[in-house]
């Protein structure tokens, strides 16, 4: 039996100190988790160290809203080692990765591929 992680979570909170503990609680203890703060008015980020200490705590120094907060934590290196380390290859794809498979299903070669999915996520499906 693995203890490898089989989830990591990013939580990106604006005056939310209400819901944390409990949002928290739910995830499993060997899922490394990071909480971006959207510098709430709250003590979003003090509850969330308090409900999870082993949590990442990221305070936004302002309301970034959802997109780039969670942006902001999935850049984190925390984040990003987790992520490499339950992927086939064991280090995260680049942008440039997905460039082949765009060729390919744009030329002639892929004019009878329909309804595929093709995964191009360094061996996650395979796992």
């Amino acid at each position: 039996m693995t203890t490898e992680a089989a989830c990591s979570i990013v939580i990106v909170a604006y005056h939310s100190a209400a819901l944390l503990p409990a949002c928290l609680a739910a995830i499993p203890k060997a899922c490394p988790v990071i909480v971006v703060d959207n510098a709430s008015p709250d003590a979003s980020a003090e509850v969330a160290l308090a409900a999870r200490p082993s949590a990442r705590v990221i305070r936004a120094a302002r309301d970034l809203g959802f997109g780039p907060g969670a942006n902001l934590g999935f850049a984190d290196p925390v984040f990003a080692e987790a992520l490499a380390a339950r992927s086939g290859i064991g280090h995260n794809g680049r942008l440039e990765n997905f460039y082949g498979a765009g060729v390919f299903l744009c030329s002639d070669a892929a004019a009878h591929v329909t309804g595929q999915i093709l995964a191009v996520d360094g061996g996650f499906t395979a796992k």
